[in-house]
């Protein structure tokens, strides 16, 4: 089962699909930030649980059940938390692959979570704050220096936690956002706009929760939280 409600709604959601589960079921929790399989294992218990993360650059809902990819980017990622080549992940991956789903059946879905979260977090915050598409963002010196820096922060809140990341994610994540449209929002960015509910509580928000428990500074994080917590609930931009 691919679980994709947004995290605000996560654990009613789960506790709605309880009784759908079987023995071997298996639930993919496609959903920003890194708190989701938790939040869900929560409700459901975590044998059923597959962290997974949805890699895709651009996409906007048009209408109810019409989604529009704006860039080319698109790869799904999930796994057994414990990194198990399991009969029931290999299965799922191969009906993705027959639907023709870029996708990966990963031995460390947690730091591929983490390796999402520092590019996400950082991006999705700053580009709702500046109310800009990325290309304005990417393009102008002290926007691009922010950014840069909260993906820093994020990093370094990574391995205090005792998550190893590649010495080069930083500056791979910054060359990789000079690829992506430039007029691409952060789905933060589209909640915004549309008066929905922000997930700004499991983006920087955890970026904050996580760096204080870890000692680890995050003022730029602690920034993009107090400047977004006004529209945290759905309040117009």
């Amino acid at each position: 089962m691919l679980f994709c409600v947004k995290l605000g709604d996560a654990a009613e959601a789960a506790g709605a699909i309880r009784s759908l589960l079987g023995a071997e079921s298996a639930v993919i929790t496609f959903q920003n930030g890194i708190e989701a399989p938790d939040i869900v294992a929560a409700e459901i218990g975590g044998a059923h649980v597959f962290p997974g993360s949805a890699n895709v650059a651009g996409a906007e809902v048009l209408e109810p059940g019409v989604v529009r990819h704006l860039g080319r980017y698109a790869r799904f990622v999930f796994g057994e938390r414990d990194g198990r080549r399991s009969a029931r992940a290999v299965r799922i991956a191969e009906a993705f692959a027959a639907a023709g789903i870029d996708t990966h059946l990963s031995e460390n879905i947690v730091t591929e979570l983490w390796e999402k979260f520092v590019l996400l977090a950082a991006a999705s915050g700053t580009i709702a704050a500046c109310r800009s598409p990325l290309g304005a963002v990417r393009d102008e010196p002290t926007l691009k220096a922010a950014l840069h820096a909260a993906i820093i922060e994020t990093a370094a809140v990574a391995k205090a936690t005792g998550i190893e990341l590649s010495p080069t994610l930083v500056d791979d994540h910054m060359a990789l956002l000079e690829t992506f449209p430039a007029d691409q929002k952060s789905s933060m960015l589209q909640d915004l706009e549309a008066g929905r509910k922000l997930e700004l509580s499991w983006l920087s928000g955890s970026v904050c929760r996580l760096g204080r428990a870890a000692g680890i500074a995050t003022p730029v994080h602690d920034t993009l939280l107090a400047v977004l917590k006004p529209f945290e609930n759905g309040s117009p931009a």
